[in-house]
């Protein structure tokens, strides 16, 4: 079949401008994956999250474990105010550096 001619089939679906999700890598034995920025676990990256950490830091909720971690959106090591900062800068489409959206894989405790 000359790949140059036109199909004789109907494509299964119509095309979308949508874009394509990126596969999604189960970790590996012996890691845990979170999705940094994340930190209400729900798997995607909002404004509640930003809300969340705010919480967290007027001790309303405590964050614990990958949610914890997934709140320290510039990587230094601590959360504060600025990773609140870091989320509101992603919602508006800058990643201000950041890896936020990111599934980010760590070896388990």
């Amino acid at each position: 079949e000359d790949p140059t001619e036109d199909p004789t089939e109907d494509p299964t679906e119509d095309p979308t401008d949508d874009p394509t999700d990126p596969p999604t890598n189960p970790p590996s034995d012996g890691e845990v994956s979170f999705i940094l920025g994340d930190t209400d676990g729900e798997g995607q990256v909002s404004i509640m999250d930003a809300t969340v950490i705010q919480l967290h830091l007027a001790n309303s909720l405590v964050l614990q474990g990958k949610l914890l971690m997934a709140a320290d959106t510039d990587e230094d090591g601590e959360v504060s105010i600025m990773d609140v900062t870091h989320i509101q800068l992603y919602l508006a489409n800058d990643d201000a550096g950041t890896r936020i959206g990111q599934t980010i894989y760590i070896p388990a405790p």
